[in-house]
């Protein structure tokens, strides 16, 4: 890592991935909580303290990043999920400029790991309720 690497989060080793890209990031969509959200709205599963499903699908790194979709169409259809739509009572809207954290986009999935510095809530444009 350089000296800019440092996360909003403590991450497992080889995280973010070499593949990872800091460029300007949006808009992309997040499940949050309330409005307006907090910044646990933003924290990972992994800083919840949430057990990592079983799938190989999920490694630790992507466990321990924000989610976020870079379509709104893609949260409509995880909101069909029951458990889900069940947790969250809003979306935001974000766009993160270039130097706010490392992206790694995986079809309509986003997981994200925010700089240390950059503060998230400056990158929200919009909280709507679900």
């Amino acid at each position: 890592m350089t000296k800019v690497d440092k996360f909003w989060e403590e991450l497992p080793s080889s995280c973010p991935p070499a593949e990872a890209i800091d460029s300007e990031l949006g808009p992309v969509f997040r499940l949050v909580k309330a409005a307006p959200p907090s910044n646990d709205c933003f924290a990972s599963k992994a800083a919840l303290g949430k057990q990592k499903p079983f799938k190989k699908s999920v490694d630790d790194c992507s466990w321990a990043s924000c989610s976020m979709w870079n379509k709104k169409s893609a949260v409509e259809g995880v909101l069909k999920l029951g458990h889900v739509r069940r947790q969250y009572t809003h979306v935001a809207t974000m766009h993160f400029p270039e130097g706010a954290g490392k992206h790694l986009a995986k079809g309509d999935h986003v997981d994200f790991w925010c700089y240390a510095n950059f503060e998230i809530h400056d990158a929200i444009n919009d909280v709507e309720a679900l």
